[in-house]
């Protein structure tokens, strides 16, 4: 069941800010520029709007039916808001960044809560396991963020794709937007295969700036449904853990952040 979300819950997730793309204006028309902006924060609170860096953007792209386009040539070093777009005539438009990897160390305790706080729960057992409990978290992280806009309301015959390392695949309406009320499949990837029982959060930004949350899980297909309870800017997002390769000088663990952002009516 969805629940409102105040900042001062969130408070605890440290080092577990959520990075995503969010546009203005949400409904475009076809021969509007959208202004997208970076955003960085929790569960879809206020945050930091970051800019765009060139070195960061291994991959920035625009898909729109069959075709695609590279972001990276037409963008401007530090430029905020992250991208002015010029979107690709009506239907359905997908910007999808993957960023390089950054690395960073948590002391253990800080570490522990943030892998509960996000459904790491597993790693949290590994390194029990493993006697690392006390051990300071050393951590590769990489993130893949996509936003979905839809431009119109004449039908298409299928979503444009962007696939990503970790790939949140949201399978919106073709022949209409997304509405309150309904129900939303989305299928989690990892190098292809489907991520299978992997927490997955889901947040939406009201009107009056309310924003309510929830949790669910991929089933072994790496499928989880989110029920589209309220019109508003709309957030799923995950993050995945592993092992990081053996002899990684850096890091003992490796993990990948995906967010997807989507307006409903």
């Amino acid at each position: 069941m969805f629940f409102a979300v105040l900042l001062a819950t969130l408070g605890g997730r440290l080092a577990a800010h959520d990075y995503w793309f969010e546009p203005a204006p949400l409904w475009p028309i076809a021969t509007e520029t959208v202004s997208l902006q970076l955003r960085v924060g929790m569960g879809l609170q206020p945050g930091e709007e970051r800019e765009f860096q060139l070195a960061r953007a291994r991959r920035l792209v625009l898909a729109h039916g069959a075709g695609r386009r590279d972001l990276r040539p037409e963008m401007t070093e530090g430029a905020k808001p992250f991208a002015s777009l010029r979107l690709e005539g009506e239907g359905t438009q997908l910007i999808a960044l993957e960023r390089d990897p950054s690395t960073i160390e948590l002391a253990a305790d800080k570490f522990t809560d943030y892998l509960r706080e996000e459904g790491l729960e597993a790693i949290v057992a590994e390194r029990a396991r493993r006697g690392e409990s006390a051990q300071v978290g050393r951590e590769r992280y990489a993130r893949f963020l996509k936003c979905y806009l839809r431009v119109g309301d004449s039908a298409e015959p299928a979503l444009p794709v962007a696939d990503l390392r970790l790939d949140l695949a949201p399978d919106l309406r073709t022949d209409r937007a997304m509405q309150a009320g309904d129900d939303l499949r989305v299928t989690v990837r990892l190098d292809g295969a489907p991520l299978k029982h992997a927490a997955v959060f889901s947040a939406v930004r009201l009107a009056d700036g309310t924003i309510r949350t929830e949790r669910g899980e991929t089933d072994d297909q790496g499928v989880v449904r989110v029920r589209l309870t309220a019109a508003g800017f709309w957030l799923v997002r995950l993050v995945h853990m592993q092992r990081a390769p053996a002899g990684d000088p850096a890091a003992d663990w490796e993990s990948f952040w995906a967010a997807c952002t989507f307006g409903v009516k």
